[in-house]
């Protein structure tokens, strides 16, 4: 008989790589489970998982009794492989692209520390914080400034407007009379990314152009944030 993780109780006897298993205790996605030679171990498998259930305990047993499990005597290199296979069974799937995002954070200059279990939201928070970091020590500017600049675009102070001629409206340079740095600033006010100062303009301005997808090439818009 087989059963989902999410439908497992306190008392089912479950078998694992051929090993038996007594959960004693679920709750908020975790699994803890006894073993009479590995001990007790907690695991957060797939709730929609499925695991053999061997054979349905009386009530009482459900309640606190310790059903009787025959002691089985392993090598040392057997329980070393168990415990290994457990913890397989019972880690969550990961998602690579948030290893992904994880694996690019620590190259931007993020500590280990801080990117160990953040969400997608808080790991691109804190590569934007890496990158304002870097955008104020390109420009010459304190790191407030580039924040500064932030909160205006985040409030809508500063307009993200259409070159129009004779607007009235603050104008920029349009993007292929940028310099690398405007560039630069623009792709990580506007864009998320912040490109090492040894990318040339050419790759600068294909990065540009991906990142507003063909259909929008040509879209202008204000593309320089005085600090």
């Amino acid at each position: 008989m087989r059963k989902r993780w999410i439908d497992v109780e306190r008392g089912d006897r479950l078998r694992l790589k051929g090993e038996l298993w007594i959960v004693t205790d679920t709750g908020s996605g975790t699994v803890t489970m006894r073993h009479r030679s590995l001990g007790e171990r907690t695991g957060t498998p797939d709730p929609n998982g499925e695991v053999e259930l061997v054979a349905e305990l009386t009530p009482e047993a459900k309640k606190g009794a310790t059903p009787s499990v025959e002691p089985v005597k392993r090598t040392p290199e057997e329980l070393a492989r168990y415990e290994d296979a457990l913890k397989a069974a019972s880690a969550p799937k990961s998602d690579p692209d948030l290893e992904a995002l994880r694996d690019y954070a620590t190259r931007q200059g993020v500590h280990t520390t801080k990117t160990k279990g953040a969400t997608r939201e808080e790991l691109r928070a804190l590569i934007s914080a890496k990158h304002a970091e870097r955008v104020g020590a390109d420009n010459g500017v304190p790191l407030r400034k580039v924040e500064e600049v932030t909160l205006r675009l985040v409030l809508g102070a500063t307009h993200i407007a259409d070159l129009e001629e004779g607007s009235s409206r603050p104008q920029c340079p349009i993007v292929d009379a940028m310099d690398a740095q405007t560039f630069r600033n623009h792709l990580h006010f506007f864009h998320d990314v912040y490109p090492a100062a040894s990318v040339n303009l050419e790759d600068l301005e294909d990065l540009h152009t991906d990142h507003h997808g063909d259909e929008l090439e040509k879209v202008a818009h204000d593309h320089t944030v005085p600090f």
